[in-house]
Order: C-alpha cells, then structure tokens, then sequence
C-alpha cells in the first residue's frame, strides 16, 4: 500500500474519490499527501505524489465532468457555471514555485 502522510480531508467529491484510489495502489515507495495548506506563503495543493523511484508531483484535481469543460488551454480555463481562471497547469506551476522557495533553505538541490 501507499504511504499517506497527510490524510486527504477535502470536502470536494473529485479529490476524495482521487484520494481513494492513489491510496489503494499497492507500492511501498509512493509517498501522498493531500490538502497540503500549511506552507507558508504557498498556495494549497491538493496532491503532492512522491514515488522514491521516479520522483515528485503536484497534482491539482478538477473534479468536474469532461462536458462541462467549455475550454481550456495552458493558461486558462473555462468551466460551465464557473468564472475563468488560471489553467489546473498554471495552478500546478504556482504550487510547486511555493514548495520549491520553502524546501530551498533545508534542502541542497532540488
């Protein structure tokens, strides 16, 4: 089984669901933490996914219907019922940004 760090406690449906099965995947090196909001400065991430053998990943979780999706691009996004926004990659970017400027001062290379 994984190893969860951080137990996943968000009230969205699509990152509980998502939580679920990374959780049951059956690998003692993949490391998760959900709902990461305690770095300071940073923004929250919904998944940091650490496999010891391949490496990290920050995961933002859109847990919405592939039909409701009216356009997306790199940069930005658009969801029915929703204001446009920073694209799930633009998100991502600005999260790792955070970890990365947190981790620098106790790590020696990232």
């Amino acid at each position: 089984m994984a190893n969860i760090w951080k137990i996943c406690d968000a009230k969205a449906y699509g990152e509980r669901q998502l939580a679920a099965h990374l959780s049951a995947i059956d690998d003692p090196r993949l490391i998760l933490l959900f709902n990461v909001d305690f770095i300071p400065g940073g923004r929250e991430i919904d998944v940091i996914l650490i496999h010891e053998d391949i490496g990290v990943f920050i995961i933002e979780v859109k847990g919405v219907g592939i039909d409701s999706i009216l356009s997306i691009s790199p940069t930005n996004w658009c969801i029915e019922n929703r204001d446009t926004s920073e694209s799930p990659v633009v998100q991502s970017y600005r999260q790792y940004e955070g970890l990365r400027d947190f981790l620098k001062p106790h790590i020696r290379r990232l």
